[in-house]
């Protein structure tokens, strides 16, 4: 224990214990500090290490203030920590062996001593915390003094001091003049106990701040795989500067960090990608700090399983992810042992990712809830087209026609591109096994001619194979059979007869321009021309058996025709007479056709002006003489 001492040495103001002890010995002519204690019967160890009764007899021997003694000094605790000014750091915060200083400082304390005996340089015990390396008071950057890996040596601060004294002006003027970052004044306020009001920062240790602050800004500044045993005092402190500015985010800022990270994360190639790709030195780091370290473990363990398509089981930070949260397209087809190409064109069509086609497969990523297990579920057992197509044994044209009935549906919302259409393995096996069992079976025979299978049935019928299938289905068709050992739709077999009642549609409103030609007397091309030009009204319709749309003329409009108008050709057959000697005729008595013969391919007249000839002696005598003569030659007749 210290005993009384009369030649004391007033305490510096933020000295820690060693150092006071180390300019004791000094003022006493001890060699060192070692001497020093070891002459007071104690040691210079539980100095340094700042033991409780050891203070506390310095503090009575020398006349200081315990207090502020206690306070500055670095004091090891029962956990093999350190504890200065309140605060609680890990050996590894701490510069032990390197001896650190403020050159004006020192500068400044030996301007004021007088007392060859009594030196007053001294250190300052915040000086050994690694991550403050700026003198806020002086604008100066802390400089090396001296390594010592003998901690009996590298404690005794006046011993070391002692051989750069010399050149402390050249050390003065080498020395960088800086503000202090950002992040030495947060630390600075934590060891003064002044509230920074930081909502994640507060709730941390004062080191894993300083330390993860750093770590950040390394991997920031210097690269993802930058090596940290090779960065120097001054790098630190700029990846202190770094790094302080995105942890004082909070969450949100550390949360954007990271996605920074992944986003410019060069090798985007690579399928198969981990925490330790992205985060490089930084995770590789975090994985290995102390306990401490959990919070910003949490934090980025969080993010990886938030953000990062990693299967149940995945260990980040030592946290592990019991169930998925994120999909890429690409592990999603390896989920569910699909092509990621086709099932990435499904997910865009459900409407479960964006379309980005800047986006590679294991880049493009979507949640892993309820709704998209339960669509990859599905998707697990989808087939497509083609694949729909050799299941049912049937053509394109016959799925599609199966989709335009309903009897089929895809499990992704419609495209106008029918290629990329998928449909659910259960619901076209439920369609095959719901027609099949409709069909009873029989064995071979001969032919009958009274049966056919679906596809040539349809064909009879002249309908689609959709409208056999729903009749089957609907129970509409009475003869229905398959063999027994046919599995196939084609297979199926019905009688055709049956099936054209069933699907023959309405009878058609009017006359086909065929029928009309018969029933008014009238040539294929005056038929057209009657279509073309508009004499007869004409309305579009669906042929009862051929299905097709054509234009036929309502019986009404037809029957209101025949009752207004009389065709030439008509009225010739009734009077017997040819067709060019009746119109000469009627000329004569100055009626005109109201249709001609030129525009519409027949003369046809009003039936009221020809009634008007009632009685009316026609002459038919042609004005050239002539040797035949037709029936009525060169004579008139009464009309």
């Amino acid at each position: 224990m210290f005993q009384k001492m009369h030649r004391s040495i007033p305490l510096g103001y933020g000295e820690s214990a060693s150092s006071y002890v180390s300019r004791l010995a000094r003022r006493y002519g001890a060699l060192s500090a070692f001497d020093f204690c070891r002459d007071m019967g104690t040691s210079f160890r539980d100095v340094y290490d700042g033991t409780d009764t050891v203070l506390d007899s310095l503090a009575r021997g020398a006349g200081v203030d315990l207090g502020e003694l206690r306070l500055h000094s670095i004091r090891r605790n029962a956990r093999n920590s350190f504890v200065i000014q309140g605060v609680e750091l890990p050996l590894a915060a701490l510069e032990r062996t390197n001896i650190r200083a403020c050159p004006l400082c020192i500068q400044e304390d030996a301007g004021i001593g007088r007392d060859a005996w009594a030196p007053v340089a001294y250190g300052r015990g915040w000086w050994q915390i690694s991550s403050l390396k700026t003198c806020e008071s002086h604008r100066c950057a802390l400089v090396d003094i001296g390594h010592e890996s003998r901690p009996e040596r590298a404690h005794d601060f006046t011993l070391v001091l002692r051989p750069i004294l010399g050149r402390l002006p050249e050390i003065v003027s080498d020395a960088s003049k800086r503000e202090a970052s950002h992040l030495e004044r947060y630390l600075q306020a934590r060891l003064n106990t002044r509230d920074s009001s930081n909502a994640l920062l507060d709730t941390l240790p004062f080191h894993v701040v300083a330390k993860t602050s750093e770590a950040i800004g390394a991997v920031e500044v210097f690269g993802r795989d930058v090596s940290f045993r090779n960065l120097s005092s001054e790098d630190w402190w700029q990846a202190g500067c770094a790094g302080f500015a995105i942890l004082a985010a909070g969450s949100s800022g550390l949360d954007a960090w990271l996605a920074s990270q992944r986003d410019n994360y060069p090798r985007r190639h690579t399928l198969t990608q981990k925490a330790q790709a992205y985060f490089g030195s930084f995770i590789k780091w975090l994985q290995t700090a102390p306990s401490s370290f959990d919070p910003i473990r949490d934090i980025v363990a969080e993010h990886c399983f938030s953000m990062m398509p990693l299967e149940p089981g995945s260990i980040v930070c030592g946290r592990v992810l019991s169930k998925r949260r994120v999909y890429s397209v690409y592990t999603a087809s390896k989920a569910i042992g699909r092509f990621a190409k086709p099932l990435r064109k499904m997910l865009l069509e459900a409407g479960v990712v964006d379309d980005r086609p800047d986006l590679r497969d294991h880049e493009l990523l979507f949640r892993a809830d309820e709704s998209t297990e339960a669509f990859l579920a599905k998707a697990a057992n989808y087939l497509s087209l083609k694949a729909t197509q050799d299941y049912l044994g049937i053509t394109r044209t016959h799925v599609v026609s199966f989709l335009a009935h309903g009897l089929i549906q895809p499990f992704q919302r419609p495209t106008p591109d029918i290629s990329s259409f998928s449909f659910e393995r259960g619901q076209i096996e439920e369609l095959r096994l719901a027609i099949l069992s409709k069909a009873k079976f029989y064995e071979r025979s001969k032919p009958q001619s009274s049966w056919t299978d679906v596809m040539q049935a349809s064909r009879r019928a002249n309908c689609s194979l959709a409208e056999v299938m729903q009749l089957i289905l609907d129970g509409r068709l009475l003869n229905v059979r398959r063999l027994s050992r046919e599995s196939g739709l084609l297979a199926v077999e019905v009688d055709p007869v049956e099936v054209k009642n069933l699907v023959r549609r309405a009878a058609l409103p009017g006359l086909t321009k065929s029928c009309m030609e018969r029933r008014l007397g009238i040539s294929n091309n005056a038929g057209t021309k009657f279509f073309a030009t508009g004499v007869l009204p004409t309305v579009d319709a669906r042929h009862p058996v051929k299905r097709q749309l054509i234009k036929v003329v309502p019986y009404d409009a037809l029957e209101s025709f025949e009752r207004e108008y009389i065709l030439l050709a008509a009225l010739a057959r009734q009077l017997r007479i040819s067709p060019r000697t009746l119109k000469l005729g009627i000329q004569r008595t100055g009626i005109i056709p109201k249709y001609t013969f030129e525009e519409n391919g027949s003369d046809v007249y009003v039936r009221a002006d020809i009634e008007k000839l009632r009685g009316i002696e026609i002459d038919f005598r042609r004005d050239r003489p002539s040797e035949r003569v037709d029936k009525y030659g060169d004579r008139a007749i009464l009309f």
